[in-house]
């Protein structure tokens, strides 16, 4: 806890077996809060099963298993590749 700078109070509020589980990632908004899940204001959730969850946690890590190794620097090259593209393509219309 003091490694990482959390405070145990602070986690069991948040994440204790008493709060729901959100149903879906689509139940949280852009900044990961749980969004609310109905006009009364009430969050979407199930109540915490450790073998569902447990369940959900080795699907997810298949699943990016299946992703295989990413590249971190795609958006680069993507974007260099782009501007090649384009100089080409301008030379190309210069020629012709």
């Amino acid at each position: 806890a003091s490694e990482l700078g959390l405070d145990d109070e602070v986690l069991v509020a948040e994440y204790g077996p008493d709060v729901l589980v959100p149903d879906d990632i689509s139940t949280r908004d852009d900044s990961g809060a749980v969004a609310q899940g109905t006009a009364q204001g009430t969050a979407a959730g199930t109540p915490y099963d450790r073998a569902e969850q447990t369940a959900r946690l080795e699907a997810a890590s298949r699943k990016l298993a299946q992703l295989g190794r990413v590249n971190p620097l795609a958006l680069e090259e993507f974007s260099a590749l782009g501007q090649r593209h384009a100089f080409l393509t301008e030379q190309l219309a210069d020629l012709t």
